[in-house]
């Protein structure tokens, strides 16, 4: 789908439900309320496979403010700081080397991430402000300069999943010697989906855009079952894999005579199965 700013994620998944009748809905990739573009929903049974989708490259391109910092990092927030700034392109492109590769970053305080068991953001709505959040090791792979104004920039981003957009933002923001946020922000790309491929939410009532349980998954190894493997995959038990049809170490998509029947673990001749769909 595309998901329209203003409209969260959930909300989005809500809709979803309704027009299809599923009562397991699951979003990958979780899109904040002010950000739009590429959301995968998983329905169903697809749910089940939400865990060998989830770590794709994404690409973002964001608008950044400098010179103006919010409590959130994005426009719905409450502003914290501001001050002026000389943030000119050249500075821009001298620090963006600085932010690519493997490098560890602090989630925004409104985030989705847990904190003693407990979401950031709800900890933050209720007035409970006083904790950290650690570090986490994300990876950036380009960071492209758009277009620029006296106080704005837009930003290309393609990097892996868990990376925060406007964390991002706001620790270029102190490199350029400044505060910031992510003014707007859309996601063009979702592993191989593109945001020209994408249904918009007003449509959703009209076109309904859904694709096979293993649609997403063509990267991984495939392998037929016989009728009595099946049987054994079902029940939990491990395939033990002639050499012919062995396929590389690692997860294997496992197929019998009724189609999908879910994914395990192939080493050394044998698969483990690790999720089953009924």
């Amino acid at each position: 789908m595309d998901k329209p700013a203003g409209l969260s994620s959930t909300a989005l998944g809500t809709l979803v439900k309704r027009k299809t009748g599923y009562k397991k809905i699951g979003h990958l990739g979780t899109l904040d309320p002010f950000a739009s573009g590429v959301l995968i929903l998983a329905v169903g049974q697809a749910t089940k496979l939400m865990p060998l989708i989830e770590k794709r490259e994404k690409v973002y391109v964001v608008t950044a403010r400098w010179g103006v910092e919010t409590d959130t990092l994005d426009p719905l927030g409450q502003v914290t700081q501001a001050m002026g700034h000389d943030v000119t392109r050249e500075k821009i492109l001298d620090v963006i080397p600085q932010f690519l590769g493997e490098q560890y970053q602090i989630p925004p305080l409104y985030s989705a991430v847990h904190v003693d068991g407990v979401r950031a953001y709800h900890r933050m709505r209720q007035g409970q402000g006083d904790f950290s959040i650690p570090a986490r090791r994300v990876r950036i792979h380009t960071i492209d300069l758009g277009q620029t104004t006296q106080d704005t920039a837009e930003l290309g981003v393609r990097c892996e999943t868990g990376t925060y957009i406007r964390s991002l933002v706001r620790d270029m923001a102190l490199a350029l010697g400044t505060v910031g946020h992510a003014a707007a922000l859309r996601r063009v790309a979702d592993g191989t989906i593109q945001d020209t491929m994408l249904v918009e939410a007003q449509n959703l009532f009209v076109q309904m855009p859904l694709h096979p349980l293993d649609s997403l998954l063509m990267d991984f190894p495939r392998i037929n079952v016989s009728e009595d493997q099946e049987v054994d995959f079902r029940q939990g038990r491990s395939l033990t894999i002639p050499p012919s049809q062995r396929p590389s170490q690692g997860i294997v998509l496992v197929y019998g005579v009724s189609g999908l029947l879910g994914y395990g673990l192939y080493e050394d001749g044998v698969i483990k199965p690790k999720r089953g769909i009924v």
